[in-house]
């Protein structure tokens, strides 16, 4: 499997309470970053693949990422806030034509950081990370029971004659407020759906990818802090670029993968 087929399938790898008497303007769905504390979070990744471009195989391949570690969330105090992934040990397998397990490698990944999240969950683009806008959403007004909002979401992906934007959302609805973990908590849903792909004249054959899911979050309003998600997604792209220019190399894709996100919090440290 090349290393841009193996990118695809591991991108992703490295998301409240009983009304209380708020101002009118204070968002009733955002962290508190105004002052310093660390949200440690249990962190579970599943990804599944299956790549059919190899047309000379005549079967799929495929692969597995089984990987556990540490979410964190560090707020600075100054509105912003870190996040990493540390501790993340990770089994990767490998199957033979017939789908029987034929390699296992163990391994520790090096931590991961990304700075400056807002309290509504946004990023700068000059350090946007996809991951995070899935595991952390949040609605940009407020919303009531039974109200949903669209979180807009953009992915790219490399072909032989570029990258292609794909554009789509996370529609969150708020539908109900119960005890989790001992919390009060919203429980917001997600149905993710990015497929929406403009593609240039000049990007002769055909072109498709999409990403689709659902989600669960479990938010608490009172204290601003994520509790824990539960998210399954899956993604196909297929490539079929046939070039008459020497200089272009042909390009024939075909993958999908299924990513499964938990994240449970652990501890709060002040």
């Amino acid at each position: 499997m090349t290393s841009k087929k193996i990118a695809f399938f591991f991108i992703l790898i490295f998301s409240g309470c009983n009304p209380s008497t708020q101002e009118i303007n204070e968002p009733l769905f955002a962290w508190d970053f105004s002052k310093s504390i660390l949200y440690t979070y249990s962190f579970t990744q599943d990804v599944k693949g299956e790549d059919k471009s190899d047309l000379t195989l005549g079967y799929p391949q495929l692969s597995a990422f089984i990987g556990t570690g540490n979410l964190n969330v560090q707020a600075n105090g100054n509105g912003l806030a870190d996040l990493s992934i540390t501790e993340m040990y990770v089994d990767r397998y490998s199957f033979d034509k017939n789908g029987n397990p034929a390699d296992k490698v163990t391994e520790q990944l090096p931590e991961s950081l990304v700075k400056g999240m807002s309290p509504d969950g946004t990023f700068g683009d000059y350090n946007k990370i996809i991951l995070y806008e899935f595991l952390f959403p949040l609605p940009k007004k407020n919303i009531e029971l039974g109200e949903s909002i669209d979180i807009p979401m953009e992915m790219t992906f490399n072909t032989n004659r570029g990258k292609l934007l794909v554009k789509g959302q996370n529609r969150l609805t708020y539908i109900k407020t119960e005890p989790y973990k001992e919390r009060d908590c919203a429980i917001l849903k997600g149905e993710i759906d990015i497929s929406e792909i403009d593609i240039p004249d000049d990007f002769t054959g055909s072109y498709s990818y999409s990403t689709s899911g659902k989600a669960i979050y479990y938010f608490d309003k009172e204290n601003k802090y994520f509790v824990a998600a539960d998210i399954l997604m899956r993604s196909v792209v297929r490539v079929k670029d046939i070039s008459d220019d020497p200089e272009i190399e042909n390009s024939y894709m075909d993958l999908k993968s299924q990513n499964s996100y938990k994240y449970e919090l652990k501890e709060i440290i002040e």
